[in-house]
């Protein structure tokens, strides 16, 4: 009996180390990186074009507030 606990404990270490390689062999796959890098890229695109449609509209918004000040006719 104590024989077949052994065999169990072995088999389920055996187990356990190949997913924790198979866990750590995911920060050597050359797509990961490259995956979170690109996401990080687009993201920031993504922001520094939000941030500059609100400086365009800003500076709309000021150029109408100018133009209804000084009385001019407003397209």
């Amino acid at each position: 009996m104590a024989e077949e606990n052994s065999s169990d404990y072995r088999k389920k270490y055996e187990e356990l180390m190949e997913k924790m390689e198979a866990i750590r062999d995911i920060g050597e796959d050359p797509f990961m990186p490259n995956l979170s890098y690109q996401l990080a890229a687009a993201q920031l695109e993504a922001t520094l074009q939000v941030k500059q449609a609100i400086d365009d509209m800003s500076a709309a918004l000021q150029r109408l507030i100018r133009m209804q000040t000084a009385g001019a006719k407003v397209p």
